[in-house]
């Protein structure tokens, strides 16, 4: 890596626990500084000058706590030894000058918080108790307070960035002012602070200060709530005092308050001698939530900045009235411009932009309706645009995990993490959004511009701190609340059901004590009453049924006294009476036992498993409980609540989501030139000093199946359903000759018959209704289009849907085989066919090379597999994604040669022209090497076709030459090696990364079916390994490399396909499943291996065709396995003439591979005997050699065609006249004479884009002077429908219908016949 230091970026690293939790305040500085511990990244040095000489990691704080209360810098006093302050945990404000920087903490930040649960916010718990527990879930280094009891509290410092010196200017041991500051601001060469302060025996005042640089003198120049009963009154209502926004607006300083009626706005140009208020809440239009309770405490007024002449203020909106399920409202912006003087409050005015469109904001709430997590937003300038970055409310979940165990609103935070967005000023001087970092959604489809995951891919990034712009960059500092959540994977499954194990099998037992006592009585009396009327005490019963229950148990079951007495008296009273079934009983059994088995995970922390368990016996007593008397559901109900399983996996989200995250913030540069953006990343790990590395909790089961190959004659019956239809066609034709068309029927039938029993019953069928037709003399192209109907109607009632999809299928490969094939070699994915053989005598390709290499030349390519069948990726998939196949093209990125342009990042390499003629082989792809050069891949026509590329051309293309990477197996360490240094192009990465995200979702899927057939082998050999959970990379390969040995060495177990036994079709694809279900993307592969030889041209046979399987390689892209590393010792073996199949000895002939050891499946004698099985090389021929069925294709496909003609018009007619028809009389003349503008440009008169009134003159010179002048007046009454107040009345719309019919008229008289025809039937005009 090239590091070049320039001139220092100081950041300040203030420990917040002992494993140092970092939190960052930007302070810029252009001097050098000289700190034992730096951290390089990018073109920069970051120095920790707090505590300098002591490793990150380690407690500082910036002063020292000295004990009973009082802080003091390091050396100054006795007793400041460098020990730090972890009290000082945040660092919440900071404003650079000079070689100085100053900083405002936050003393205690989560102590704090608790206290205001504990206070306005209503939770109240014991102080000692709490300090246990989270000294237990967080290992010792949660900071509650100071051992001995003392404060120091927030304080107030200032840093010389090159000497490290400290002076502290506010602390309450000092001066008796106590600074919660959270914001600063540079004005007229004094820094303002605000927030919340405690000074003159006045606690938690919105203040806001003014410090002089010059001396650090310092004075309060504004205080919110001055008047005492005002103070109490918001303290009551729990109002936040911990105001923050600033601004510096056209010279003068705007701040931002609070008091009991809400936030406000001041404005000063000399704040020492006032402010005066120019905004209200109800001005803001009631934005602000000011309340505790509120989105982010109640941050209120949270950021302000001045835009384009404009003031911006933005707002946390949310409240508990607002919140809708784990939704709280999102922020606002509110824009505000002054008119006159700045001074008078009458001459601001305040526009929404973002928040609710009743008060005319542009943009809901957070800007996106899809995006519900963003309580705040920061906002800052950069290159001529307001950035605005999310700030997802992390105080709300935080309480309800602590207080209730909800993980609903922390899940939905960690799905969404945060946005970037940037707004500027459009033409109409309104604003426009543009997103700059996140996924896509409808609003912006295109995701990001710069980066499209959310949180730059991190999702623990839940909120945008500081945003600085420096160096002529942005910088964007993020919260990370990866560590803040570690203790997550120390909660229970007891903990989220309040419930201990024993509590949990003492409910399960009274349950099974009550069902045996159902079981026996029910069936005893028959009536659903438990005890016949008058029959005594249950006491002898219960005592039975629990000793029944023991001998069925290995856990013995005590009652106690409660529910002994509780039982008695609900049998008693007949609570639990009602009319059970054998079924019901049978089931309520069959939901203890699953209850049962989930016993011993209650006081566990394995939640995933705990809930597979726990949605079965949901699901099973949700289907029971309305059959349960009341009394019984809230038996069960203790135990099975919808509730908890959800709030189980919102957990479960959590935890997955963390178990991969980086810890520690993040810190990103993001750089215009000349508008291109490029992104930079400094830290995504808080600079190396992380608190604590969190438990992987979540892995994730996937699984294959492979299917038992298996032919059928749907064929067969496309062909009857079709000849059915051409006879009745044909019967049409010749029903003016009766003798000739019978004679014809008659032989026709019969034939159909020896083809398929169901063609003779579909032509009978026809028979019988064309006879019909003929009887009543109704014969027309109607009555035809009809029959055809019935005819697939009576096909649909008699075959089943498997048949019917596979009719269509049938079609589809006749069509292709007639398109493409001439010789049939490789099978396209579809593993259930019989696999073609091979003789090695026909040259399928032929291949020239300038250079000698080994090209592995790709054909089809399998994305997806499914009943034994691999497809290429979902045409509707890909289509979803064509904002970002838009956006990788136009930047040059394509994923067919993305091996070429990861070498052109990071190698030096030389070039080969290969010329590929193809005679017999499929002509529908192009069989292109992977490291083919983007000027010369198959494309341009294929720009959504992420996998295989497909030719152009109604047969394709059989000629086509590449320029590929010689030798490219070679280069290829060093293209990795480059890679992990990051040397690559961050474009270039950016765009692979996006890329990469898409492959991910769809190229590690496996069909679910494999999990119950061959997921215990896949598991076996995890354990076998010693590994578990989530794989890294390197574990997987070696998983997937013991399977597959596993596999080919002759394992019964494993469902083999017994066509394609041995084959290396076979062998792709239980590697592709076996990679993909270890986590690794893989596809499907098919095409020909050939060694070329220099200047040579190499004849490929049919013996080079193969199938192999490609792996996903980070930074690279598709790369056949053999070329993987790690991966190598999976693929086939290379041979002379291409790649070794599986299981193949040197002297083999044609036939179905096989594997050493393995048997054919067939003979040749049983071959001959399949209709499908020929001595011509095993080609499928039968149906699709009989000339009959194309002509019955044909047939069928005109007809189709002439079906979609006639109801296409009528679709078109009829709705045109609806539009004609409409009551409203300015509709329909508008209608009317648009339809009339198109009937005219038909007959060649086109205005080319001028007004209407420009063909007055043509009209007249051909149709005369009246009908130009009735043309003239129609124009007029078309532009008073449009545009006028006054509605038309009917005489005018009967005017304008009598146009219509006059034009249409012309046209019919005017126009020769084919072009009627064309007008009539094709373009629909009437």
């Amino acid at each position: 890596m090239k590091t070049r230091t320039r001139r220092l970026l100081t950041l300040l690293l203030i420990a917040a626990m002992t494993m140092s939790l970092m939190v960052p305040a930007l302070a810029v500085n252009t001097a050098q500084s000289e700190t034992p511990y730096t951290y390089d990244a990018g073109d920069y040095t970051f120095g920790k000058i707090s505590h300098a000489d002591k490793a990150p990691g380690t407690p500082d704080g910036i002063v020292d706590y000295t004990g009973d209360g009082t802080v003091a810098v390091t050396g100054t006093v006795t007793g400041a030894d460098g020990q730090g302050d972890r009290g000082q945990s945040y660092s919440w404000a900071a404003m650079a000058y000079g070689d100085y920087v100053y900083v405002g903490t936050c003393y205690a930040a989560m102590g704090k918080t608790l206290s205001a649960m504990d206070s306005v916010m209503g939770h109240k718990f014991d102080e000692e108790v709490m300090r246990a527990e989270l000294n237990a879930i967080f290992n010792g280094t949660f900071f509650y307070g100071e051992e001995d009891g003392g404060v120091s509290d927030g304080i107030l410092v200032k840093i010389n960035v090159h000497t490290g010196e400290v002076k502290l200017i506010m602390a309450n041991s000092l001066n008796g002012v106590t600074p919660l500051f959270r914001n600063a601001i540079l004005y007229k060469d004094k820094i303002y602070f605000c927030g919340s302060v405690t000074a003159n025996g006045r606690v938690g005042l919105p203040s806001v200060y003014e410090v002089d640089p010059k001396n650090d003198s310092f004075r309060c120049v504004y205080t919110g709530l001055e008047n005492m009963q005002e103070y109490v009154q918001a303290y009551k209502e729990g109002v936040c005092t911990g105001i923050r926004g600033m601004a510096v607006y056209d010279g003068k300083l705007v701040i931002s308050n609070v008091g009991v009626d809400g936030g406000y706005l001041l404005i000063s140009d000399n704040p020492s001698q006032g402010f005066t208020k120019i905004a209200t809440q109800s001005d803001l239009c009631n934005y602000p939530a000011v309340h505790f309770v509120d989105s982010v405490y109640g941050g209120g007024i949270w950021e302000m900045v001045e835009y384009h002449g404009s003031l911006y203020v933005a707002m946390c909106t949310g409240t508990p009235a607002t919140r809708v399920g784990d939704n709280m409202r999102s922020f606002a912006i509110v824009r505000g411009n002054c008119s006159g003087d700045w001074n008078d409050p009458a001459a601001w005015t305040w526009t929404s932009v973002v928040g609710d469109k009743a008060d005319g904001a542009k943009y809901t709430f957070g800007i996106d309706p899809e995006r519900t997590r963003a309580a705040a937003c920061n906002l800052c300038i950069y290159d001529g645009y307001l950035y605005i970055g999310e700030y997802n409310d992390e105080e709300i979940p935080l309480e309800e995990l602590m207080f209730d165990q909800d993980f609903g609103f922390l899940a939905r935070n960690l799905e969404q993490s945060v946005n970037l967005y940037r707004m500027s000023i459009g033409a109409d001087g309104t604003e426009q959004m543009e997103l700059v970092v996140g996924e896509r959604t409808k609003m912006f489809p295109a995701g990001g511009i710069l980066c499209k995951r959310s949180g730059f891919g991190d999702y623990e990034n839940q909120y945008f701190w500081q945003s600085k712009v420096f160096d002529g960059k942005l910088f964007l500092g993020t919260f990370d609340t990866s560590s803040l959540l570690e203790p997550l994977g120390q909660f229970t499954n007891g903990d989220l059901l309040h419930m201990s194990r024993d509590e949990w099998a003492s409910q399960i037992g009274y349950l099974k004590v009550l069902l045996k006592l159902l079981l026996d009585k029910n069936k005893n009396n028959g009536d659903g009453t438990l005890f016949a009327a008058g029959s005594g005490d249950a006491a002898a019963a219960i005592d039975a049924a629990v000793d029944a229950v023991n001998a069925e148990s290995p856990e013995l079951f005590t009652m106690t006294d409660t529910q002994y007495d509780t039982m008695r008296q609900a049998l008693k009273d007949g609570v639990y009476d009602a009319p059970y079934s054998a079924n019901t009983l049978r089931r309520l059994n069959e939901l203890n036992a699953l209850l049962g088995e989930l016993t011993d995970l209650v006081e566990t922390n394995d939640i995933s498993g705990f809930v597979a368990r726990y949605q079965k016996a949901n699901d099973l007593y949700a289907s029971l409980s309305g059959k349960l008397p009341d009394a019984l559901k809230k038996l069960y109900e203790t135990l099975v609540r919808i509730t908890e399983l959800e709030n189980m996996k919102d957990l479960c989200i959590c935890l997955k989501k963390l178990s991969t995250a980086t810890r520690g913030f993040g810190l990103y540069t993001i750089t215009s030139d000349n508008g291109k953006l490029t992104l930079e990343t400094l830290t995504r790990d808080g600079f190396g000093a992380l608190w604590n590395e969190m438990r992987d909790l979540w892995a994730n089961e996937k699984g294959i199946l492979l299917p038992l190959a298996q032919t059928d004659n749907s064929g067969l019956w496309l062909a009857g359903i079709l000849l059915g239809l051409f006879l009745a066609a044909l019967s049409l034709i010749l029903s003016r000759v009766p003798t000739l068309a019978s004679t014809l029927l008659i032989v026709l039938t019969v034939a159909a018959g020896f083809i398929h029993i169901s063609a003779w019953l579909f032509v009978s069928a026809g028979i019988a209704l064309l006879l019909l037709a003929w009887q009543k003399n109704t014969v027309s192209a109607v009555n035809f289009l009809l029959l055809g109907a019935v005819v697939l109607g009576i096909a649909a009632l008699l075959l089943p849907l498997n048949t019917m999809l596979h009719l269509s299928q049938t079609a589809k490969d006749a069509l292709h085989h007639w398109r493409y094939e001439k010789t049939e070699i490789l099978p396209e994915g579809d593993l259930t066919r019989p696999v073609p053989s091979s003789d090695g005598t026909e040259a399928i390709l032929s291949v020239t090379s300038d250079k000698a290499d080994t090209l592995y030349l790709r054909g089809f390519v399998g994305d997806t597999y499914e009943n034994g069948t691999w497809s290429a990726l979902d045409a509707e998939k890909a289509a979803n994604e064509k904002d970002l196949f838009y956006w990788l093209h136009e930047n040059g990125f394509y994923p067919q040669s993305q091996f070429a342009l990861s070498a052109a990042q990071t190698a030096e390499y030389k070039t080969e022209t290969i010329q590929i003629s193809n005679p017999s082989a499929c002509s529908l792809y192009r069989y292109e090497p992977f490291s083919v050069l983007p000027t010369s891949a198959g494309t341009a026509k294929n720009r959504l076709a992420p996998s295989a590329v497909k030719t152009s051309g109604w047969s394709g293309e059989r000629e086509y030459s590449y320029t590929v990477i010689a030798n490219s197996s070679a280069i290829l360490p060093e293209i990795l090696d480059e890679l992990q240094q990051n040397e690559a192009n961050d474009a270039y990465l950016q765009m692979e990364s996006a890329y990469r995200d898409f492959v991910d979702s769809y190229a590690l899927a496996v069909p679910q079916e494999f999990v119950d057939e061959m997921g215990a082998l896949l598991e076996e050999t995890k354990q076998d390994l010693s590994f578990s959970g989530e794989l890294s990379k390197e574990q997987a390969q070696l998983c997937a490399l013991s399977f597959l040995e596993t596999c080919f060495d002759g394992n019964p177990s494993l469902p083999l396909d017994s066509t394609a036994k041995g084959t290396t079709y076979q062998y792709a694809t239980v590697a592709a499943l076996a990679l993909r279900y270890y986590g690794i993307p893989a596809r499907y592969v098919e095409g020909f291996t050939v060694k070329t030889a220099e200047n040579e041209n190499v004849s490929v046979t049919d013996e080079n065709a193969e199938a192999w399987v490609e792996v996903y390689q980070d930074g690279v892209g598709w790369l056949p396995l053999a070329l993987t590393p790690g991966l190598e010792s999976l693929a086939p073996e290379q041979t002379e003439s291409g790649i070794k199949p599986v299981g193949t000895g040197e002297g083999e002939g044609s036939g179905p591979r096989v594997t050493e050891g393995q048997e054919p499946e067939q003979d040749d004698a049983e071959q001959s005997e399949d209709p499908d099985n020929t001595p011509d090389g095993g080609q499928r021929t039968g149906l699709l050699a009989k000339p009959a069925f194309w002509i019955l294709l044909i047939a069928g496909i005109l007809l189709l065609f002439v079906l979609f003609i006639l109801i296409r018009r009528h679709i078109i007619l009829k709705n045109r006249q609806k539009t004609f028809d409409d009551p409203d009389n300015s509709e329909s003349i508008s209608s009317l004479f648009s339809d009339a503008a198109k009937l005219l440009s038909a007959l060649g008169f086109d205005r080319n884009g001028g007004s209407m009134l420009t063909l007055y003159g043509p009209i007249s010179g051909r149709f005369g002077e009246e009908t130009a002048n009735t043309f003239r007046t129609m124009v007029f009454l078309n532009e008073q429908a449009l545009f006028s107040s006054k509605a038309p009345d009917d005489p005018e719309r009967e005017a304008m219908q009598d146009f219509h019919k006059t034009v249409l008229n012309l046209l019919k008289t005017n126009t020769k016949w084919p072009k009627r025809l064309r007008l009539k039937w094709l373009n629909c005009l009437y």
